[in-house]
């Protein structure tokens, strides 16, 4: 099947995003730059991140074509110093409630529809479910 935004959605699973609270170094202006143009282009994209504590959880851009997923915020609400504040909490809340959340609420209904997902993640240690 050819990737199309007609018949293919994208999930990116990456601690960084575009909150200045999620910004670390190079990562966080790749995957932004990255999810932005895929959206731009026409593509549904689901950018799942540890994000701002005070923010709201799921927030649209991009005319709803860029769903951001602000994820572990309770947390981060404990750990305010950045996305890395608090490592060890969030990759274990992370990897506990993401994986199901994707399959259950993006991929199923996606699947069902005919669609194909591209899923993105970091470094392989984000879905170990």
């Amino acid at each position: 099947m050819v990737i199309a935004p007609e018949n293919t959605i994208f999930v990116a699973l990456c601690f960084e995003g575009p909150d200045d609270y999620s910004m670390a170094g190079g990562l966080g202006a790749r995957i932004n730059h990255l999810t932005n143009t895929l959206a731009d282009t026409g593509f549904v994209v689901h950018h799942i991140f540890i994000g701002n504590p005070v923010m709201d959880g799921v927030e649209l851009r991009k005319g709803g074509k860029l769903i951001l997923h602000r994820w572990c915020q309770w947390v981060s609400g404990i750990h305010r110093n950045g996305v890395y504040d608090g490592e060890t909490w969030k990759v274990d809340d992370f990897t506990k409630s993401a994986p199901s959340f994707v399959v259950q609420d993006l991929v199923h209904p996606a699947v069902s529809a005919g669609k194909q997902v591209v899923i993105l993640e970091r470094n392989g240690r984000l879905l170990k479910q």
